[in-house]
Order: structure tokens, then C-alpha cells, then sequence
């Protein structure tokens, strides 16, 4: 404690508190004029955040840096000590930082994106120097909506591991509806008819943003996508059920329920007409 109180560090330690001090201000005041908007905030008001953090962050290192240069440089040999120590130390958090420069200079994805890590699946929030924040999305029950759990995810974890980058899907979604039935008295392509009539009367609202989605999703990946239009299937499961498929490419926020209505208008079709007894569960 008398060594960093000693005459000779007192500038420097005065000079580091009012820069540090003063860029936090700065940041918070910032922060705070960008959320005295609206109170959901635009993913453009997010990206201003992270992008607000992250420039303090870099000011106040740079600023320490000026500050403490002439007394790095009489400690040059302890520095290289001290600084071995702490890379042994701090490997993760090292790692960590390597990672966020990776995903910066990559641009794999940004603030609003949807991303899946190591079984996560969630929007991108925030992103600072060591990791990154996902609010949790319901990928694996096909109802895409928030969950409200939040992640936060080591850039480490993104060197060690592959990550999806799903933001295609976050206005359509190529969804399955799925209704299986028993094989009792079903005449299947009677059934099948039928199935494509609802399918085709549940998608038809939404048929030219699907082919409009298809075309530009076209235009910026290169490739040559399916046509837009629902897909139907058939099959056997197990050893007395049918399974009928309806695949298309729905709007996000409401496939789930576009698949819903399909199905309750197909099992009631087929429960009107004593095709067979209820349908079994999946």
C-alpha cells in the first residue's frame, strides 16, 4: 500500500480514477438517453448499446495505457513477468477476449441475430469483450416464441464449439404439421385429399409473403431453394398409424398456430365423418 501511495505513482492514480471515472459517466449517461425512448427498445437502440460499452471499454484501456507508458517502460522486465503470470493466470478470460476479436473481425452475427450454442438456441441482446447474451427462443417445441430464460454464453465457448447462425428463420420458418391417425377403416388417399384442402385453405393468406421470402432468401444465399408451396406426406409409424405431413414455409410468429388450426380442422374432419375413433397422441 505505500508503494502505490509513494510520490512517485500519485499522478498516475489520480489520473486513472478521473478517466475511468469520467468514460463511465459518459457511457452511462449515453445508455441512458438511448433507453429514455420507447420502452421495448429497436434492435438498432441494442446495437447502440453494445456498441457504446464496447467503445468505453477501448477508450479507457487506451487511456490507462497513456497514463501508465512511462512507468511500463523503467519496469519493462517485471512488466514481462508480471504479464506471464497473469496469461497463466486469466488463460479463459484471455481466451474469451481472443474469441470476442474473432467475432468481431468475422461478423458471424449481431445484436438481433438468432444463434444456437451448443444447444441454445436465442436472440443475440448484447455483446460485450467476453461473451454474449441470448434471450431464449423455443426452438425444439416449434412454437418460436421467447421462453424468458436469458444465456450468457464465453466467447471461449465459441472457439471450442460449432454455432448456427438461424436469423432466416426469424421471420419463416419451414414448420412440419404433423397428425398422426390410427389405420382403422382410413382410406388414406380420401384423407389426403382432404388434408390438402385444409393446408391449402390455412396457407393460402400467407402464400405471397412466403414466395416473396423465398425469392429474396434466393437472392442473398445463392442457392437454389425449394418453391414455396406446402408439401404433403405420408407415412407409417409404428404399425397402426398413419402420419400425415404438411410441410410449409409459415410465418415464424404464427406457425405454431397455423399448424394448430390445420390439425383441429383435420381431426374434426375425420371424427365428423366416423372415419375412425379419436386420434391417438403423438
Amino acid at each position: 500500500m505505500e508503494f502505490l501511495l509513494s510520490q512517485k505513482w500519485i499522478g498516475e492514480i489520480i489520473s486513472s480514477l478521473i478517466i475511468v471515472g469520467a468514460l463511465l459517466l459518459v457511457r452511462v449517461f449515453l445508455i441512458r438517453l438511448i433507453k429514455s425512448g420507447p420502452e421495448i427498445l429497436s434492435e438498432e437502440q441494442r446495437r447502440w448499446q453494445v456498441r457504446i460499452k464496447n467503445t468505453t471499454w477501448i477508450a479507457i484501456l487506451v487511456g490507462l495505457f497513456f497514463v501508465w507508458a512511462p512507468q511500463l517502460q523503467t519496469l519493462a522486465l517485471s512488466i514481462t513477468a508480471f504479464a506471464l503470470a497473469v496469461v497463466i493466470a486469466t488463460k479463459e478470460l484471455i481466451t474469451c477476449v481472443i474469441g470476442g476479436l474473432l467475432r468481431a473481425g468475422g461478423r458471424a452475427f449481431k445484436v438481433g441475430d438468432w444463434l444456437s450454442v451448443d444447444g441454445i438456441t436465442g436472440e443475440v441482446i448484447d455483446l460485450d469483450a467476453f461473451g454474449l447474451r441470448l434471450q431464449e427462443i423455443d426452438l425444439a417445441g416449434k412454437t418460436y416464441q421467447f421462453t424468458g430464460k436469458t444465456h450468457y454464453v464465453f466467447n471461449n465457448r465459441l472457439l471450442a464449439s460449432s454455432f448456427s447462425n438461424l436469423t432466416f428463420m426469424k421471420n419463416f420458418v419451414v414448420h412440419d404439421v404433423q397428425v398422426p391417425l390410427q389405420h382403422v377403416s382410413v382410406d388414406p388417399e380420401l384423407l389426403m385429399g382432404k388434408f390438402q384442402e385444409i393446408t391449402e385453405k390455412h396457407f393460402a393468406p400467407h402464400r405471397e409473403e412466403a414466395n416473396q421470402f423465398n425469392a429474396e432468401f434466393e437472392r442473398v444465399s445463392g442457392l437454389d431453394m425449394h418453391n414455396a408451396e406446402p408439401q404433403l406426406f405420408l407415412h407409417c409409424k409404428e404399425l397402426d398409424h398413419y402420419v400425415f405431413t404438411a410441410r410449409l414455409l409459415a410465418p415464424t410468429k404464427l406457425a405454431a398456430r397455423l399448424g394448430s388450426d390445420i390439425t383441429r380442422e383435420f381431426v374434426s374432419l375425420v371424427r365428423r365423418e366416423d372415419a375412425l375413433p379419436a386420434p391417438a397422441a403423438e
